[in-house]
């Protein structure tokens, strides 16, 4: 039977949309950076209407072994860049979030880059000492039908890459400009968010021109800097409208032989609604709703030759939500017991290859409906009140 259908897509417009009433509100997220200084973070942050109060400050906590706080990154989803925030997490010894870089709004037309919004964001974060891992997605009108549709020409695309990681990566324009910043510059980057599903491929899941795409973009991106770091987005198997599924990996080799070459670690997202990371069905479409199939993706890319390809889980979490779609929601207190868990199997059972967990999301969204699961994935709710998993992150992170 297919895999349920997956979480619609909220971060990225919801996440402009409140920057721009950061900036409405002049929030002290807006650096100036036109001047090249960074600014002093303030000590306290704008009211954002709507989005909840900051949790409340406190001591940092005592860290716990370093050796576990250096064997796994972990970072934050949906993280809307308020300094409160930002400081709420490096107090908790996470220091990466990603976030969506729009092509669409970067170059609204072919060779205008727009990057206002982007500088605040790096910037802001990079004051904070959080580094950023940027999702690579959304094509202008010009250079495909659709914002969710991959390009034909994957040319555009690398090119626009290439100038992210010119911008954005170690001694880049962005840090040169402004040399008083602290710096955090970008190193790894995420090509594209979930192609193999059909919401972010409009309708058209294609294993291999996301492989022809991901092999320009590596050309083209290590040319820009050499340091560069790119992230291949799969899964077990992908998914068409309807929820017919797709095989992703073996024909991505198809196209691209030597795909090898061309990226330097695997994302994958492993949500399993309601079960426990421990629940597992080995091999099949039972798997693909089940956090245990990353060692299934990558049994399938050792057989393809990329034992040494790192994974990166760049989204997990599960919703929190009252209402009665009970197939979607668990209890505060089970997110808080998967969660650990997943912290826990990564620094055992896959601590040979699983490199990065990225929890999805920082806060529950502010409409709170209670049927929509996707307003209830947050560590935090709406409110800036802690869920229990919270403080399973922050000890995950400081090595406790």
């Amino acid at each position: 039977m297919p895999r349920p259908t997956p979480k619609r897509r909220e971060r990225g417009r919801l996440a402009l949309a409140l920057l721009l009433a950061l900036t409405a509100i002049g929030a002290a997220v807006a650096i100036v950076l036109a001047e090249g200084v960074g600014k002093k973070t303030p000590t306290s942050q704008a009211f954002v209407p709507g989005y909840g109060a900051c949790p409340a400050g406190g001591r940092p906590p005592t860290p716990g072994s370093a050796a576990a706080r250096k064997s796994l990154f972990i970072g934050i989803n949906s993280l809307f860049n308020r300094q409160c925030d930002l400081r709420t997490m490096t107090r908790a010894g996470i220091h990466y979030q990603r976030f969506d870089f729009d092509w669409g709004e970067i170059e609204p037309r072919p060779g205008v880059f727009e990057w206002a919004r982007y500088d605040q964001w790096v910037g802001s974060s990079a004051s904070a000492g959080v580094q950023v891992l940027p999702v690579l997605l959304e094509s202008p009108s010009w250079a495909a039908p659709a914002g969710m549709a991959l390009p034909t020409n994957p040319a555009p695309y690398a090119d626009f890459v290439a100038h992210v990681v010119r911008r954005y990566g170690p001694g880049g324009d962005f840090w040169r400009q402004h040399p008083r910043l602290k710096k955090e510059p970008i190193r790894w980057y995420e090509i594209w968010n979930e192609p193999y599903f059909y919401q972010f491929s409009n309708n058209n899941p294609n294993p291999a021109q996301y492989a022809r795409m991901v092999k320009a973009t590596a050309i083209a991106g290590r040319k820009a800097n050499p340091q560069a770091r790119f992230l291949l987005e799969a899964d077990t198997f992908g998914q068409k409208p309807g929820g017919d599924p797709i095989d992703w990996v073996d024909p991505m080799y198809k196209a691209v032989p030597d795909l090898n070459r061309y990226f330097d670690g695997v994302s994958e997202h492993p949500y399993s609604f309601t079960e426990s990371p421990d629940d597992y069905t080995p091999s099949g479409v039972s798997s693909r709703a089940q956090f245990r199939r990353v060692g299934e993706l990558r049994a399938m890319f050792v057989a393809h030759g990329a034992a040494n390809k790192p994974f990166w889980i760049t989204e997990i979490g599960w919703s929190t939500c009252p209402g009665g779609t009970r197939a979607f929601c668990v209890t505060a207190s089970q997110q808080a017991q998967y969660l650990k868990r997943v912290f826990q199997i990564a620094r055992t059972s896959y601590k040979n290859f699983v490199r990065a967990v990225f929890v999805y999301n920082y806060r529950d969204f502010p409409q709170q409906q209670p049927n929509n699961k996707e307003d209830w994935f947050g560590l935090f709710k709406a409110n800036g009140l802690a869920k229990p998993s919270w403080n399973v992150v922050e000890n995950a992170s400081l090595g406790r």
